[in-house]
């Protein structure tokens, strides 16, 4: 199962994962030194704004991945990865 960085729509929990097929639903959003993106949840149409540092590893089915996001049971968080990375990040 693929492993790719995401967020999640806190509304449904639609994970959406930063990969070529997620491009229509998440938007950079331009300011001097800024980070920030906006989500757009194409299930419940809440938006959402998250800085870079937001994202999270999941784990996510096959399928899930092929379509840019994972539905509720078709993904897994690997928060024990992130915080892993992070702690590399900073050696």
């Amino acid at each position: 199962m693929p492993i790719s960085m995401g967020i999640i729509c806190e509304k449904c929990g639609v994970v959406y994962l930063i990969t070529a097929t997620s491009n229509n639903r998440i938007d950079f959003v331009p300011s001097a030194g800024s980070e920030m993106f906006t989500l757009t949840c194409a299930t419940c149409k809440m938006q959402r704004s998250f800085h870079k540092s937001d994202l999270t590893p999941y784990v996510v089915s096959t399928r899930g991945y092929a379509k840019g996001y994972a539905e509720r049971g078709e993904y897994s968080a690997q928060q024990d990865l992130a915080k892993r990375c992070l702690r590399k990040a900073g050696s």
